[in-house]
């Protein structure tokens, strides 16, 4: 489609090159390319020395330019000699490099506008054909179920024999007679034992787990073999010194006492011992816990000493 220009010696000085962004002056050539704006279609000016030296926009001017751009009549001959010289191809700037020619940018984004399209075309169609797809209810779902009587016929029929016979060869149930009526014949009727059926025909089914196959295959556990033992030997490691135990007394049922240490046990034991009760004292004496038992006869003894003592004081 060709493009409107427009050639013409600036006015004034306050119009502005597109491609520097420069103020053009007064009376300079300038050339201007019909752009549409919100005030209508104007020309987007360029300084004239500006655009000649740009091979963009001359390259654009020579396939979107008709024949003459208006106003090239009022030129001065020297301008007229300038736009020929462009327009024939005698005057033209060095094309940089990474140029691409105006048609294949074109033809780029008409591919572009193709698949976008295309991309368009198919969704829009996807989505005409699934509002069109008529929708699945409750019942027409489990309706289309496989029958629960059906699968479980199949199981006896064929998966439970398969099943059974390849255990049998490799050996591992021992239940003889068992393995020989399934092969014989189908399970127990236990093992295929459904629900009872209910009013709603689309109600769906719920099955228990099988439980005779587990009795069945009791006899597994007791062949398989059993997992190997390490060979790997721990590192002996040396047993830690331990201090000598410290002996303690335990009154767990005698009140206000809890669980002390008796670092010196004469002394400890002689300022307990002088304020407890007769009952206090038998309790003492059968709840002593000592951690080397080589010492219980010594707080023993000391305990009974500290006894008589007091009962010769009160006599």
């Amino acid at each position: 489609m060709p493009v409107e220009y427009q050639v013409e010696y600036a006015k004034s000085g306050r119009s502005r090159c597109r491609l520097t962004g420069n103020s053009i002056p007064n009376k300079a050539l300038r050339i201007g390319e019909l752009v549409e704006n919100d005030y209508g279609t104007a020309p987007a000016w360029m300084n004239f020395d500006d655009f000649e030296n740009d091979y963009a926009s001359v390259m654009r001017f020579v396939n979107k330019c008709g024949d003459k751009p208006d106003g090239y009549s009022s030129l001065k001959p020297k301008d007229k000699q300038r736009v020929n010289a462009i327009l024939d191809g005698s005057s033209r700037p060095v094309m940089p490099l990474g140029y691409v020619e105006p048609e294949e940018e074109e033809d780029e984004e008409e591919d572009e506008e193709e698949n976008e399209s295309e991309e368009e075309e198919e969704s829009y169609s996807y989505r005409r054909r699934a509002s069109k797809r008529p929708r699945i209810d409750d019942s027409q779902r489990f309706s289309t179920m496989a029958d629960p009587q059906e699968f479980m016929q199949n199981v006896q029929n064929n998966i439970a024999p398969s099943i059974l016979s390849s255990l049998n060869q490799l050996g591992q149930i021992s239940n003889a007679s068992s393995i020989s009526s399934m092969n014989q014949g189908s399970l127990p009727p236990s093992f295929f034992a459904l629900p009872p059926k209910t009013n709603n025909e689309h109600q769906p089914i719920m099955f228990d787990a099988p439980r005779p196959i587990f009795d069945l295959l009791d006899g597994i556990s007791e062949s398989t073999p059993k997992r190997p033992k390490s060979t790997l030997k721990r590192p002996k490691t040396t047993p830690k010194k331990v201090s000598a135990p410290t002996p303690f007394i335990s009154l767990s049922n005698a009140e206000p006492f809890t669980t002390m240490t008796m670092p010196d046990q004469n002394t400890s034991l002689e300022s307990m011992v002088k304020r407890m009760t007769p009952t206090e004292l038998q309790l003492l004496l059968a709840r002593i816990v000592v951690k080397d038992p080589g010492q219980s006869e010594a707080i023993k003894s000391n305990v009974l000493k500290v006894i008589e003592s007091r009962k010769t004081i009160k006599a």
